[in-house]
């Protein structure tokens, strides 16, 4: 019985870069763009454990298991977290002095 392969999420940007899509926004049009998600199969072989005792092995006593190496695994999620919370600070810190900004102008 063939293992199924490992799944790995890859993001692709969709249409326009991030300067093309600023200066859009600034000339009031509608920014044009974004990210697609996009699902592959890993080409990760599969590892091999000597595991006699287990139903699952073959004749020489090996067991196969997908190609999932965890320590890389943690580190992606890792690196994702980080990157999501990276994102919204930046985003919150822009909110908060774009309000700022609507405060000092409404003092005059």
């Amino acid at each position: 019985m063939p293992l199924a392969k490992p799944l790995r999420v890859m993001v692709q940007q969709v249409g326009v870069g991030f300067g093309q899509a600023l200066s859009r926004a600034e000339s009031d049009q509608t920014p044009l763009g974004g990210v697609r998600a996009v699902v592959v199969e890993s080409d990760a072989p599969a590892r091999k454990v000597l595991d006699p005792s287990s139903p699952l092995a073959d004749a020489q006593g090996y067991v196969q298991y997908a190609g999932v190496n965890t320590l890389e695994e943690m580190f992606a999620m890792t690196m994702a977290v980080r990157s999501y919370e990276a994102n919204v600070t930046a985003f919150n810190a822009a909110r908060s002095m774009m309000q700022k900004a609507l405060d000092i102008g409404g003092k005059q």
